[in-house]
């Protein structure tokens, strides 16, 4: 791993486009969801130190909140999503569960939380407290991910196996998106039924 941290603190960008990087990275993570944060979060301290590289991720992450908020009113005007089938139970868990409950389920790292914090922007009104649930999510998630890049990545890693245990790390994202994929596959057989 250390080698990977070498390559990356060498590769001939400028200060502006390792800036710019961090800054997509964190910006799309609120549309994409897992893994982007960690992969952002560690960049940025490569690149740009610990307070700065935190500072530019939140931030760029705290704007792609308001452009996802923004894009899923627009969907929800047109699609309705509070009354799709498929979106009951996760509407009704919204709706039954405190807020709080609602920033450390987005905020929980490599778990895929994509259909709560889809509709976080239409259950929790008015849009100051949906900002206040996403951004104590985001300070959550930003958290977790600091003690994980310290813990896997700089402990772990940097062992004379790293290279086996940044293998497990990467099976085991691959695997929480496979399963995901094969719990929605079989939800959605099972509805059909």
């Amino acid at each position: 791993m250390q080698a990977v941290m070498d390559y990356l603190m060498n590769l001939p960008l400028s200060q502006i486009e390792m800036v710019l990087i961090v800054a997509g990275l964190s910006f799309i993570h609120p549309f994409i969801s897992q893994p982007w944060s960690l992969l952002s979060i560690s960049l940025s301290m490569i690149w740009l130190g610990e307070i700065v590289g935190i500072a530019v991720a939140f931030s760029f992450y705290t704007l792609g909140i308001i452009m996802y908020y923004i894009l899923i009113q627009t969907i929800e005007k047109k699609y309705k999503l509070e009354e799709r089938p498929k979106l009951v139970g996760v509407f009704k868990w919204l709706k039954e569960t405190p807020s709080y409950k609602h920033a450390i389920a987005v905020g929980i790292p490599l778990v895929p939380t994509y259909f709560i914090k889809m509709l976080l922007p239409i259950s929790e009104r008015p849009f100051s407290k949906y900002m206040l649930v996403m951004l104590s999510a985001y300070a959550f998630l930003s958290s977790v991910n600091v003690l994980l890049y310290y813990g896997i990545f700089v402990s772990a890693l940097m062992g004379d196996a790293s290279w086996i245990t940044f293998i497990v790390f990467v099976i085991i994202i691959i695997l929480m998106y496979l399963s995901t994929h094969i719990k929605n596959q079989w939800f959605i057989k099972n509805k059909r039924d």
